[in-house]
C-alpha cells in the first residue's frame, strides 16, 4: 500500500515502484482526477502489462467519463470496491465481476451493481498498514498527534444533499460491525502502535443506534487508559 504524498514519494518514484507490480488500484478524487489520470498513463507507459483500476467518487458518479478520458484504465469499480478488486486479483474475468465498468472493443460495459456489504471486517493492518504506512505522517488539527482513524459502521440513512460518501460509496443503508470485532481491532491497534495518542472513530453515523453505542463504549472503556483514548 502506498500513500505517496504524506510519505514524500514522488510521481517518478511511484512510477518506478509500479514497474514491479501486475495490478494497481488507485483511489481517486474529484480534485485529484486530472493528476491521477496522468499518473496512471505514465505508469502504463512504463509498465504496459500492468492492469489499472480506479475506485472512488468520480468514477462512481460518472464511469463513462472516466473510461473515455483515461486510456490507461482497464476497469473502474462503482461504489464499494472491497470484493471487486480482490476478485480480479484472484483471476476472475471482468465479465463476471459485479459493480464494475470497462470497455469491450471500444464500447463501455456496465456490469450489474454489487449488493451492499452487510457485514465486513477491515484489514487489521498487521501485515499491510503497519508495514507500509507511518502514522506519524498524518495530522488533523482537532486530534492529538499521532492518531489513527477507525470505522465501525458504514452508510447513513439521512438524505443530506451536501454529503459525499452516502451518495457515492457507502450508500444510505446503515451497516455495523459487531462491538466485539471493533473492540478487538482497537486492542490490536493500541498494542501495535504504542506511539498513537488518540483513536478516532470516523463513521458517518456513529451513534445512530443508542443500544449499540452504549455497548461499544462499555467494551472500549477498559482500553481508554493508560495510553491513547478513543473518541468519535
Amino acid at each position: 500500500m502506498l500513500d505517496a504524498p504524506p510519505h514524500h514519494v514522488s510521481a517518478d518514484e511511484t512510477i518506478q515502484i509500479c514497474k514491479d507490480f501486475e495490478f494497481l488500484v488507485l483511489f481517486t478524487s474529484t480534485v485529484g482526477w486530472a493528476g491521477d489520470q496522468r499518473l496512471a498513463e505514465a505508469i502504463k507507459e512504463a509498465n504496459p502489462s500492468i492492469r489499472i483500476a480506479f475506485v472512488g467518487p468520480p468514477v462512481t458518479t460518472d464511469p463513462d467519463r472516466a473510461l473515455n478520458e483515461c486510456s490507461a484504465l482497464d476497469f473502474i469499480c462503482r461504489r464499494e470496491f472491497d470484493y471487486s478488486v480482490v476478485e480480479y486479483a484472484q483471476g476472475k474475468p471482468l465479465s463476471e465481476i459485479l459493480g464494475i465498468s470497462y470497455k469491450v472493443d471500444g464500447r463501455i460495459q456496465h456490469n450489474a451493481d454489487r449488493p451492499r456489504l452487510k457485514i465486513w471486517t477491515p484489514c487489521r493492518g498487521d501485515k499491510i498498514y503497519k508495514r507500509d504506512m507511518d502514522v506519524t505522517r498524518y495530522n488533523v488539527p482537532f486530534l492529538l498527534h499521532p492518531y489513527i482513524a477507525l470505522y465501525s459502521t458504514r452508510g447513513c440513512p439521512a438524505q443530506c444533499t451536501f454529503c459525499l460518501w452516502p451518495q457515492t460509496l457507502s450508500g444510505h443503508a446503515w451497516r455495523k460491525r459487531s462491538t466485539d470485532d471493533v473492540a478487538a481491532e482497537l486492542k490490536w491497534a493500541k498494542e501495535n502502535f504504542p506511539e498513537v495518542k488518540e483513536f478516532f472513530f470516523d463513521d458517518d453515523t456513529f451513534n445512530i443506534q443508542k443500544v449499540r453505542t452504549i455497548e461499544l463504549c462499555e467494551k472500549l472503556k477498559p482500553l481508554a487508559s493508560p495510553g491513547a483514548a478513543p473518541r468519535a
